[in-house]
């Protein structure tokens, strides 16, 4: 399903997200985790890879909050790889994890895609 802020396609092992056709994600939109707990719900898949910048250096503590909240009551224990640059504080992705973790999914972050993909698998 693409939109303007979000792509997602599942390939047979996890549900991937994508930029959609305006090339950034909006972390507030709802519809992207509800459209995301939709896909894992109908592939039967709890984990996810981020291929996205989700985060960024502008994210607040609280934007990382209600990121891990809001993923959290859409999708219960689910396991979601983000693939991100280096430049993300590592004090705010360690804050997002354990948040995330406080509800019951987990996160994690990565600089490449391969090492997300076999955190993923473990």
């Amino acid at each position: 399903m693409m939109t303007e802020d979000f792509d997602l396609e599942f390939n047979g092992a996890y549900v991937r997200i994508k930029a959609g056709r305006n090339g950034h994600i909006n972390l507030k939109n709802t519809q992207l985790w509800e459209t995301l707990a939709e896909a894992c719900q109908r592939n039967n898949c709890r984990h996810v890879l981020s291929e996205v910048e989700i985060f960024s250096s502008e994210t607040t503590y609280s934007e990382g909050y209600f990121v891990a909240a809001m993923i959290a009551s859409a999708i219960p224990a689910i396991r979601i790889a983000c693939v991100v640059g280096g430049h993300i504080s590592k004090d705010l992705t360690d804050f997002v994890a354990l948040t995330a973790s406080n509800r019951g999914i987990s996160i994690g972050f990565f600089s490449k895609r391969n090492e997300a993909i076999d955190w993923l698998g473990s």
